[in-house]
């Protein structure tokens, strides 16, 4: 709704922005234009053709614009110049003979250039103008309305801005004379938007739209990617065995064509959906392959670094030492650079909402100084308002980390818990033996040991979340020590396959305590003072005196203990 008050407010104002191009040009020429100046093997300088003046100030800007992001993408011009050059670029659009046609055009061309090399902040006031344009003149922008589009919703999709992005993407199914493949193309993005805001529904009704217009072109890239986001709603909805077929022909189909990159997602995707599901060993395996392709196709740190981290944490549940020590290293490598690219992105998403918006305000800025009784007011205003957006960004960020945190925090309280189940049902199925116990309590007492260790890390976080749920972590570590059924099951044991030395503890000690006695039976399955005191949630000192007590008691007797 905000976006629409504002352009509604903005109405008279692009009316008197806009109200200067009565004269219509022909913009076949220019498309003919387009087609021949992007095209590296054209002379931008020395195209030699009859023009009206009219035509020529239009050529005239097409010709500038498209020789600045070719330069700019060879590298022929360093930022500043090439940021120069773009505003006298945008000033130049604001001769009244230009076409409202052509300037949109330039306006996509530009700020898609600057969106795919994500500059958000430089491509935002193209696409506002161009949204603003779209909003109220769609009809006049007969060049290139197909690509307009398309970037427009792009661009907002990127954004997050899911209502605008989706009003877009439908403006383009309603253009005459639409091709399949850029039917297929929407439909397809129409269901990410879908997806994305948890609507499987529509969904799956975009994505089979997709996939027909692909059958009809015959474009299996695009088949492959439809049969993948039909798989993860599958995924997502526990019909496991269907989302992986449809997952592995996204892959086959994929290598058929030679896209590794999509290659590397529908395994990506496979895994997520495998793990979400329970199928620990088979998420691995599709984890694994999607790491060798993002490491074939290179530069891909972000999904390098996803998958990486994926895998370190299936190591661990999984309890495959080596594996995770390997992944662990690996996360290490490649955790500086990915953070970097991934924090130079966010903060560009932010600062591109920050000024799509802080930009509309500014063109209700303008005319609200017709208005001079309402100026101050509206100045202030604003400013509040950007202060507001401002403090509100750093609070979503803020608890976007915390959040991340406890996710963090919550899977290592499950892995550990995870561990301690595994362990008591290996016991339970074992018949109780003294073998079982031992293996049992050496697993305690590892686990043990990792959860003082992660309770030690939280008292030194400056996480408050981290510190609130310090409890958790210490009601899990109480659950890993011996219980009383834990002994009684162990004693069990010992007295079965023991006898001898039961007997004989029986004989020459029966005035041990019942503490003393867990103390000798642990040390004499092998626990060290260190192990025993992690079982019985004492310090090993208070064992090591326990056995000095029993030295002093018994004498020489002690070392028949």
């Amino acid at each position: 709704m905000l976006v629409k008050h504002f352009y509604l407010v903005f109405s008279s104002f692009l009316f008197l922005f806009s109200c200067d191009r009565a004269i219509k040009q022909d913009v076949r020429i220019y498309e003919q234009l387009i087609d021949k100046y992007t095209l590296d093997a054209v002379d931008l300088e020395h195209e030699q053709q009859d023009f009206t003046a009219i035509e020529l100030e239009n050529v005239k800007v097409l010709k500038q614009a498209i020789a600045l992001v070719k330069a700019s993408k060879k590298g022929e011009l360093t930022e500043g110049v090439f940021l120069k050059q773009v505003n006298l670029l945008y000033d130049a659009l604001q001769n009244p003979v230009i076409s409202l046609s052509v300037k949109a055009w330039i306006y996509s061309y530009i700020g898609f250039y600057f969106y795919a090399e994500n500059e958000y902040v430089q491509a935002a006031p193209y696409f506002i103008e161009l949204s603003l344009l779209i909003e109220n003149q769609l009809e006049e922008l007969s060049l290139g309305k197909e690509d307009i589009l398309l970037n427009t919703a792009f661009f907002f999709q990127t954004l997050e801005e899911y209502r605008l992005a989706q009003e877009y993407f439908s403006l383009i199914l309603n253009l005459p004379l639409l091709e399949d493949t850029t039917a297929a193309k929407v439909y397809f993005n129409l269901g990410e938007l879908a997806y994305r805001q948890v609507n499987f529904v529509k969904a799956k009704e975009y994505y089979l739209k997709s996939q027909g217009f692909a059958l009809d072109t015959k474009d299996t890239l695009r088949y492959a990617k439809t049969l993948g986001g039909l798989g993860q709603i599958d995924m997502k909805e526990g019909r496991v065995k269907m989302g992986r077929e449809l997952l592995e022909k996204d892959f086959v189909l994929s290598r058929q064509v030679g896209d590794v990159k999509n290659m590397m997602y529908s395994r990506l995707l496979l895994a997520q959906g495998l793990f979400e599901n329970n199928q620990i060993d088979s998420a691995f395996t599709a984890l694994e392959e999607a790491y060798a392709y993002a490491f074939k196709i290179g530069g891909e740190v972000g999904y390098e670094f996803e998958i990486l981290s994926f895998l370190k944490q299936i190591a661990q549940l999984k309890k495959e030492d080596s594996l995770e020590l390997y992944y662990s290293r690996e996360v290490d490598k490649i955790a500086p650079i990915a953070k970097e690219k991934e924090g130079e992105l966010a903060i560009q998403l932010v600062n591109g909402k920050l000024n799509y918006h802080k930009i509309l305000w500014d063109l209700e800025l303008k005319k609200a100084k017709v208005e001079s009784l309402w100026y101050q007011r509206i100045v202030l205003f604003l400013v509040v308002s950007f202060l507001c957006l401002l403090l509100l960004g750093v609070y979503l960020f803020f608890k976007r980390r915390n959040k991340m945190q406890a996710f963090a925090y919550q899977t290592k309280l499950m892995h550990f818990e995870l561990a301690r189940i595994k362990s008591e049902d290996r016991l339970h199925k074992a018949e109780n033996t003294l073998s079982a116990h031992q293996q049992f309590l050496s697993e305690k007492t590892t686990q043990i040991a990792q959860l003082e260790e992660e309770l030690q890390a939280l008292k030194k976080s400056s996480s408050t979340y981290l510190k609130h749920n310090t409890p958790a972590i210490q009601e899990l570590l109480q659950s890993h020590l011996m219980t009383e059924e834990n002994w009684d099951l162990f004693k069990l044991a010992f007295y079965k396959e023991q006898k001898q030395y039961v007997d004989y503890l029986q004989k020459h000690f029966a005035d041990l305590t019942e503490s003393n006695l867990r103390i000798v039976l642990l040390q004499k399955i092998g626990l060290s003072k260190e192990q025993i005191a992690n079982l019985l949630g004492i310090t090993s000192e208070a064992v090591r005196k326990a056995n000095q007590r029993l030295k002093k008691k018994y004498g020489e007797k002690y070392h028949l203990l």
